[in-house]
């Protein structure tokens, strides 16, 4: 899970080579877009490990592969982990 601090707006200038790319369907993409989505849940492994998941790390959200236009770009604010969708579950603080 991926916890973001997310520009209100749709672009940011700033750009980062070691961001984490997460691609998103258009719904999900959207929800974050309207401040409706704060979080992502992401399974751990290949690019979603403790190396690459990590406080203080830029994200761009992006709807897709390809639409660069309207990335949304944020910070990882905060990474919890667990070994079951059972036990995140548990384990987030509504």
């Amino acid at each position: 899970q991926r916890q973001t601090d997310l520009d209100s707006s749709l672009t940011r200038a700033r750009k980062s080579a070691d961001r984490l790319f997460v691609p998103l369907a258009t719904d999900p993409f959207l929800w974050f877009c309207s401040g409706r989505k704060k979080w992502e849940l992401r399974k751990r492994g290949r690019q979603y490990t403790t190396d690459h998941v990590r406080p203080g790390r830029d994200v761009e959200l992006r709807r897709g592969y390809t639409d660069g236009e309207t990335a949304l770009w944020g910070e990882i604010i905060d990474v919890l982990e667990a070994d079951s969708i059972e036990a995140f579950f548990r384990t987030v603080s509504w």
